[in-house]
């Protein structure tokens, strides 16, 4: 199952666990320059830890400065995390 978070993270599972994949593109000088791959980054064994762990790393990754942009970068992971897991429970459900 592959759960789009935004353009640059997704989580991916396998039968075993969750995954947190972050988009590569393939440089100019690579043999298929623009070519798009996923990057595992963290596993884990349910989809509550892995969003959590998504979740800390999209906050710990904004590039603001002060509290101020620390809430909104909090706003933006939430937002980001919610809507990605309500479709999938919408998915599920029909």
């Amino acid at each position: 199952m592959i759960i789009p978070v935004n353009d640059e993270w997704r989580i991916n599972s396998d039968e075993y666990q969750w995954i947190t994949q972050q988009k590569k593109v393939a440089g100019k000088n690579s043999k298929n320059p623009g070519e798009i791959t996923w990057e595992n980054k963290t596993y884990h064994m349910t989809l509550t830890n892995c969003a959590d762990s998504l979740k800390r790393r999209l906050i710990r990754l904004s590039e603001g400065e002060g509290l101020a942009d620390l809430l909104k970068a909090v706003e933006i992971a939430d937002k980001s995390l919610s809507q990605a897991l309500t479709h999938i429970n919408e998915g599920i459900k029909q």
